[in-house]
């Protein structure tokens, strides 16, 4: 009742078009997967000047003990500014998108003497598409959503062992847009007022080297990540 009663007093030409502000809250549940595909280990021999190693295949089967996954579970606010127009009961527009929160550490122990310790930003930036169709009377539009996300996160390894030695490696940035796909519904409640409702699935997968440096030793790992993430996001649009 109350998308038809706003419906009447907007009028059909003007519902949910124009430029528009939004808020938002949104609960993310977040998964940073880590694994390496090749390995490196040798040591520096003063006595020898070559200082080489082989690298060493993994077999995903075989280790996936070393197969860590990082979870980040959080409720992050967002705000928003976009632009919509309508052709009959046809919605298009496009939106950016920057949401805020806390970054998020854990740390994973890869074997007995090695841990990967990884960091989520929870500052995020997003430009997304959307395009839907008006129902019940033109009074709820629902839509779908496609666009690129932009999150960093960061990993590092950290060695130790019995005899009081450790130490850390370089610290990787995986800074690769990941993609984006949704589904949202929209309801004008007055004549600039409308509450929305989105889920987006959000992926990402990258490469990168992992390098662990001390003492006379070095290891160097072929990392591969996937970022993966589901969104489901309570909001409020304003259109001017």
């Amino acid at each position: 009742m109350l998308c038809v009663q706003a419906l009447d007093q907007a009028g059909e030409s003007n519902v949910l078009t124009g430029v528009s502000v939004g808020v938002a809250l949104s609960y993310s549940n977040q998964y940073l997967k880590s694994y390496p595909y090749s390995f490196l280990f040798y040591r520096f021999y003063e006595q020898d000047p070559r200082n080489y190693g082989d690298w060493i295949d993994y077999d995903e089967s075989k280790y996936n003990p070393l197969i860590k996954k990082k979870k980040r579970c959080n409720f992050d606010p967002s705000v928003s500014l976009g632009y919509s127009f309508r052709m009959g009961n046809w919605h298009f527009g496009a939106v950016g998108e920057f949401s805020f929160g806390k970054n998020k550490k854990n740390y994973k122990a890869f074997s007995r003497r090695l841990t990967i310790e990884s960091e989520i930003s929870g500052f995020s930036s997003v430009f997304k598409f959307k395009g839907g169709y008006y129902f019940s009377n033109q009074n709820i539009l629902g839509y779908g959503i496609a666009g690129m996300k932009w999150r960093n996160a960061k990993t590092q390894f950290h060695y130790s062992d019995e005899q009081g030695l450790s130490f850390s490696g370089t610290k990787s940035k995986l800074t690769k847009p990941q993609w984006i796909l949704g589904v949202g519904s929209e309801c004008p409640i007055s004549k600039k007022l409308s509450i929305f409702a989105e889920y987006e699935y959000v992926w990402r997968s990258s490469k990168d080297m992992e390098v662990v440096t001390g003492g006379n030793s070095v290891y160097k790992f072929r990392m591969k990540h996937r970022l993966r993430e589901h969104s489901f996001k309570l909001g409020v649009n304003y259109y001017m």
